[in-house]
């Protein structure tokens, strides 16, 4: 790609992709109606929403800005941890999640 972006939870994180092109340290579960993703309209092509869903306490703003950001015709893929460890964050995960069956974290 011309550009990759990383929006991740530390600096540290993003420091230890070297692909990246430009990092954003943000705390996803601060996002809402007035506190937006920093990024234009349209801004995207490709969105890769790696191991996060299960740890946005208010999900469907998250993917209302993913949307929002993401340019006609570009793809969101989510991916996400259903079973197992959640790589020593498992009291980070919200209750709901936790409560879900696989089918309904699709």
């Amino acid at each position: 790609p011309k550009s990759l972006t990383g929006v991740g939870a530390n600096q540290r994180e993003l420091d230890a992709n070297s692909r990246l092109t430009k990092q954003v340290v943000l705390d996803l579960n601060e996002v809402s109606d007035e506190n937006r993703l920093p990024f234009e309209d349209g801004s995207f092509d490709v969105i890769l929403c790696s191991n996060a869903a299960e740890f946005l306490v208010e999900p469907r703003e998250m993917f209302k800005e993913l949307y929002r950001v993401l340019r006609p015709g570009g793809m969101v893929q989510v991916a996400f941890t259903t079973k197992g460890t959640y790589g020593g964050f498992e009291d980070k995960t919200v209750q709901f999640w936790n409560t879900m069956e696989d089918a309904q974290k699709m």
